[in-house]
């Protein structure tokens, strides 16, 4: 899956703060700060599964807000852990819907907010987004230039990553501001059912050694490790710290590097005698 780079000729996309004042006055607010505050008090699971499924943008800002918080960087907000298309909600930036405008515009402010969280001295390359990043995060000001800066230019991956000026490893802890390479190589997720199949015959052929996983565990835990492993730009140990956050369990490199070895093995076709899964380091939190 690619997607050209465009500029999306629709309304211009709410504030955050237009959002908020817009919902004050709703049928609905209470409804929304019970969400809200439910949203705080989530699992990990729960929280990231409220990505692929929450439609408000406003809940949205809310649900990313509480991510920064648990020190989850904006790549690894994508969702479900197991849906193959994820990718296709987090990247594809050709829409000229405006709802999936909006919600484009919140992903792209998480990036920027984590990245000002990150670096307080960084300045983009691209001159008209300064004022944004010399303004105070979450201040009224920075609210409007960022809308601002996001109704400008050609709205992309690649070309936003290029205007704050991200190198492919600075780039690769954000989820809508990513290099070329990180964009070619991210896109290549949304479309697994190839590595799917060949890993559900390889786990069938060389079970869990232990017993602790059924092969359709074993399955999905590695399809769990190699997203996270292209969402880490291909570092093993990020990767690993990547997935330790994601199961709230710590992965040591090697485990991590084990999980590699046997997606290698399954994507080759090898077969062979049965192997360990890597033991309990690598199990879901529940």
């Amino acid at each position: 899956m690619t997607f050209d780079a465009v500029t999306v000729d629709v309304p211009a996309v709410r504030s955050i703060r237009e959002l908020a004042a817009q919902r004050s006055g709703a049928a609905d607010l209470a409804a929304f700060t019970t969400h809200a505050r439910e949203v705080a008090q989530a699992s990990h699971a729960a929280l990231l599964a409220e990505f692929e499924r929450q439609d408000d943008p406003l809940m949205l800002w809310v649900v990313h807000r509480e991510a920064q918080a648990r020190g989850f960087p904006p790549c690894l907000r994508w969702g479900s852990l197991t849906r193959d298309t994820v990718v296709s909600r987090c990247s594809d930036l050709s829409s000229t819907n405006l709802a999936d405008d909006q919600r484009l515009f919140v992903n792209w402010l998480a990036d920027v907010l984590w990245w000002m969280c990150r670096d307080a001295t960084w300045r983009p390359a691209e001159t008209r987004w300064l004022p944004l990043f010399e303004s105070a995060a979450n201040s009224a000001d920075w609210h409007a230039h960022a809308v601002g800066v996001f109704d400008e230019g050609v709205r992309h991956p690649t070309s936003f990553a290029a205007r704050l000026g991200l190198t492919t490893r600075m780039s690769s802890a954000t989820l809508t501001m990513i290099s070329p390479a990180l964009h070619a190589d991210r896109s290549s997720l949304a479309d697994l059912d190839e590595l799917r199949r060949r890993l559900v015959a390889y786990a069938l052929r060389r079970p869990d050694r232990s017993g602790t996983y059924t092969p359709d565990q074993v399955v999905e835990r590695r399809l769990l490790a190699h997203r996270v492993f292209i969402f880490a730009d291909r570092r093993h140990g990020l990767a690993a710290q990547y997935l330790g956050l994601l199961t709230g369990q710590a992965v040591s490199r090697q485990a991590f590097t084990r999980q590699l070895e046997a997606i290698a093995a399954a994507s080759d076709g090898m077969g062979g005698e049965p192997v360990n899964d890597g033991g309990s380091s690598l199990s879901a939190k529940s």
